[in-house]
Formats: structure tokens, C-alpha cells, sequence
């Protein structure tokens, strides 16, 4: 039988309450007044479905309305909010008439809210004229501004308006480039356009490294041919955001400095490089060599991705991954490593250990043999590392999630499940 608290103590209680009014309980709040539930809820919405939400009520429009704006992959739906807009026989779209005297109020409403941006030059439904991109930055209103995205991504086919429209986007608020060619998506390119979407790709590097201060925190870069003044651009774009760039990818042909600008960055985690051309091995004496650099000048590496294809030279008989896998076990920060091999590769038990041995923190572990810039074909390089040492991956790598090695197994899976089932017996 449980015991009473004291009347006195009681009245004491009571008397507490009634003078700290912190003490008296309140209804919880509703979760969608609240605006960081109700961003995420927004946030998994459909597009129709945020466009009903924005009519629902004055608290729910603004957070709606910043859902359907954050991320355009056309100028289109913003500019015609300026005057209505034709689509010619090309597919370019134009202002019907001039914009000259335009209400720019609406623009002023939803510009502001333009967070992401990821426009292809090469679809028509979506372009906009050269013309309607100059008169957008001749009658732009002082005290308005262009979107200032955080992030920017372009598939480029040739140079277009929607290249100057980019150009013309990138502020101080930029803290993401992305700039593909669009030959390596689709397989195929028109005679000259690579050489035009290098342009297009260069003018925009080009004005990322105008900017006053740095600011970009990720840049990805695609391109086939990358040519010297390509490379120029990038190392110019490198050197402005240097201090800042923490997530880089880059795919085209490097020299030796294009490799310093890389090992020059002081706050880099992430890094992807294909630095050899596209569809061609290297050799293993212009490759190798880098690694240790890299190692020694990126020791805060997390997530590292290299596409390193090498031609078998006669003179060697270990495998060249095997020398580069060993230096890199110097990156002990290591969490995600992902290698593609163009040679067979064989591992030891001890090559094993010493992975766990270096790379306490690894989650995901690939040795690929297959790329999508190189075109190795997977069935050409047959595994030799034995399918006996899973368990020390296992083991040696405690943090591991996600393991692809190629695996040879000499002996019949069967044969091992019915030995493990004798065994139970």
C-alpha cells in the first residue's frame, strides 16, 4: 500500500504552482505550426501537391511557394512572370513583346527564392533566345537582382543563351558547379561541338574565378578533350576557391600541374579524378608516381574514387593496383575508396590485414572493373584474388557496409553448403 504525501507538504506544492505560472502545462503546439516540420513535410511533396499547399492558407504559402521555386531547370516559367512569351519553330522562346516597361513585381516576389539551378542547352523546349537573355540584364531594375543560386549544374551540347544566362547567374552565393558534356551522356557528339562545349564550359570557369571572394564548396567537371586553355580555366577557377572547396570531381586529360592545383587544396574530403583521356589506358609509369603525392599532400582525404586504366607493360609482374592500393594506405581517414582496374588484381591475407590495419574508419570498399569513362569491358580481366578472403575483409574492416572485390572460387559453392551441413550433424 503506498503512503501519502504529508498534508503540509502538499499545501506547499500547491502554493508553488499557483505562483510560478512556468510551471502550469500548455497544449503542444500543432507539428504543422511548426516551420521546420512543416519544411520537411513540404519538402517530400509533390510539385501539384506543394501548389495546393500554398492556396491552403497564409502560414503554409510562403514555406510552399520556397518548395517550387528552390530548383528550376528552365528560365521560362520565371521570365514570362515579366510579359508573355512565344516559342518559335525552333523551340527558343522569346518575349512577344518588349520588356522595356514590364512589372517587375511578381519577379521581385519569386526570384529571391531560386536556390538551384540545372539548365541543358540542348533540350529546345526549355532554351530561351539570346535576345531575351540581353534584355533581361539591360532592363533588370537597380535595386532588383538576378537568382543567386547555391547551385548551378549545365549539361552542355554548344554554346546558347542558356550559357550566358549561367554566366550571368554566378554570384558570391555559388557554393556548387556542375558542368557536363553532353557527348559522354549520350555517346555521340556533331562534328566541332566538343570543341564548342569546352567553350562553354571554360567561359563559365572563367567567371567563377572572377568572383571577389571564394565561395565554391563543390565543383564537378566532365569534358572529353580538355585543351590547355580548358585547363588553365580550371586551375584559375581552383586557385579563387581554394580555401573553401571541400568536393571535387574531375574527368579530362591532366598534366602535371593540373595535378598540383589538385594536391594545393588545403580542405579537400572528397575527391573523383579521371585524369587520363577518354577510352584510353595510361601507363603505369606517368600514373603511379602521383599517387604518393596525392597521399602526402590530401591526408584528410574521407572519399576517394580514382579511374586509373593502365595497358599491361611486359616488363611487370605484380600488378601496378597492388603498388597503388599500398600507397594508399596512407589516407587513414579513409571511409570510402573506390578504384577501377583495368588488370587483374590479387590480394594476399596480409595485403588484407593491412587494409584494416590502415583503414579503420572504411564503409564502402570497391575494386571496379568497369568504367563509364574508360569502357573497360568487365569480362576481360578475370579475378585472381581468392573468395577465402571474405572473412578477413570482415573481420580486418569493422565499420564496412558495402564490399566489391572481383572474386575468384575454385571450388564449388555446393560442395561447401553440404560440408557445412555434415558439420552441423
Amino acid at each position: 500500500m503506498s503512503e501519502s504525501l504529508p498534508d503540509h507538504l502538499v499545501n506547499e506544492a500547491r502554493k508553488v504552482q499557483s505562483n510560478d505560472s512556468s510551471l502550469t502545462l500548455s497544449p503542444a503546439p500543432s507539428p504543422l505550426k511548426i516551420p521546420e516540420l512543416l519544411k520537411k513535410i513540404l519538402d517530400m511533396l509533390p510539385v501539384k501537391d506543394n501548389v495546393s499547399a500554398a492556396r491552403v492558407c497564409q502560414a503554409w504559402k510562403e514555406p510552399a511557394l520556397d518548395r517550387l521555386w528552390y530548383k528550376i531547370d528552365s528560365l521560362v516559367p520565371l521570365l514570362c512572370l515579366l510579359g508573355p512569351m512565344t516559342q518559335g519553330p525552333d523551340g527558343v522562346w522569346t518575349f512577344k513583346y518588349d520588356i522595356k516597361d514590364a512589372d517587375w513585381s511578381r519577379y521581385a516576389v519569386y526570384a529571391p527564392r531560386i536556390r538551384e539551378v540545372c539548365l541543358h542547352d540542348f533540350e529546345h523546349k526549355t532554351r530561351i533566345s539570346t535576345q531575351c537573355a540581353k534584355d533581361i540584364s539591360t532592363y533588370l531594375p537597380s535595386h532588383l537582382s538576378l537568382p543567386r543560386p547555391a547551385s548551378i549544374t549545365l549539361f552542355t551540347a554548344a554554346p546558347a543563351a542558356e550559357t550566358l544566362s549561367v554566366l550571368l547567374l554566378i554570384s558570391q552565393s555559388l557554393r556548387r558547379l556542375v558542368l557536363f558534356q553532353v557527348a559522354l551522356i549520350f555517346g555521340n557528339a556533331a562534328p566541332g561541338s566538343l570543341d564548342l562545349m569546352e567553350d562553354t564550359m571554360e567561359d563559365v570557369m572563367k567567371a567563377a574565378a572572377k568572383l571577389d571572394d571564394p565561395c565554391l564548396e563543390e565543383l564537378q567537371l566532365l569534358c572529353i578533350s580538355g585543351g590547355t586553355a580548358f585547363a588553365e580555366a580550371f586551375k584559375a577557377c581552383l586557385k579563387k576557391h581554394a580555401p573553401r572547396i571541400t568536393s571535387l570531381m574531375v574527368k579530362f586529360p591532366f598534366d602535371a600541374q593540373v595535378w598540383a592545383s589538385v594536391f594545393s587544396l588545403p580542405t579537400l574530403q572528397t575527391l573523383v579524378i579521371a585524369p587520363l583521356k577518354f577510352y584510353e589506358l595510361g601507363t603505369p609509369e606517368e600514373t603511379i608516381p602521383r599517387i604518393p603525392a596525392l597521399v602526402e599532400s590530401q591526408p584528410q582525404l574521407k572519399n576517394l574514387e580514382l579511374d586509373l586504366p593502365l595497358r599491361e607493360e611486359p616488363s611487370q609482374s605484380n600488378s601496378p593496383y597492388s603498388r597503388i592500393i599500398r600507397d594508399l594506405m596512407g589516407l587513414r581517414n579513409l571511409e570510402t575508396l573506390i578504384l577501377y582496374i583495368s588488370l587483374p588484381l590479387s590480394l594476399t591475407e596480409s595485403e588484407v590485414q593491412e587494409m584494416g590495419a590502415s583503414w579503420p574508419k572504411m564503409r564502402i570498399l570497391q575494386f571496379e572493373n568497369k568504367s563509364n569513362w574508360t569502357g573497360i569491358l568487365g569480362h576481360r580481366i578475370a579475378p585472381q584474388s581468392d573468395l577465402s578472403l571474405l572473412p578477413s575483409f570482415l573481420r580486418g574492416l569493422p565499420c564496412l557496409e558495402e564490399l566489391r572485390v572481383p572474386f575468384m572460387c575454385d571450388k564449388p559453392l555446393g560442395n561447401a553448403r553440404r560440408r557445412k551441413r555434415a558439420q552441423k550433424r
